[in-house]
């Protein structure tokens, strides 16, 4: 049975994500008021996993590239990267140019990639899944 604090994050992202998709973005090809019923959007989140230097077979540095043609492959719209250390989240920002994020690198916190010329952020923030959420916890 998975822990508390893996249900934690597991909500935490749910609610990030859905802050994201409805109050912090809009897509720049329906200004026009197009039906949201037309517009397309793929979602992916990934776990970054630790990088354990005794582990050479799936280091970082061996799965980097893997993500990044993941990432390729399904053209994902939208990322959420569960776990990133600040060096991870630094190599996914020059792995992906064509993507932006919101969010920080620090621990317990999921920064969400999108594609830049399809949305445009008009607000963001962290809300830490807390009794205090404007505290980070």
């Amino acid at each position: 049975m998975p822990n508390k604090l893996y249900h934690n994050k597991v909500f935490s992202i749910f609610i990030i994500f859905l802050i994201f998709i409805q109050v912090s973005c809009k897509t720049k090809q329906t200004e026009t008021k197009e039906s949201i019923d037309n517009v397309s959007i793929t979602v992916a989140s990934y776990n970054i996993q630790y990088d354990n230097l005794r582990d050479t077979i799936n280091s970082w540095s061996n799965r980097k590239p893997l993500l990044k043609a993941l990432i390729q492959k399904y053209d994902f719209d939208i990322i959420g990267v569960q776990e990133p250390y600040l060096y991870q989240l630094n190599d996914i920002i020059n792995l992906l140019p064509e993507y932006s994020f919101i969010g920080t690198g620090v621990k317990g916190s999921v920064p969400v990639f999108y594609k830049k010329e399809k949305f445009t952020v008009v607000d963001t923030g962290i809300i830490w899944f807390s009794l205090t959420p404007n505290i980070r916890s």
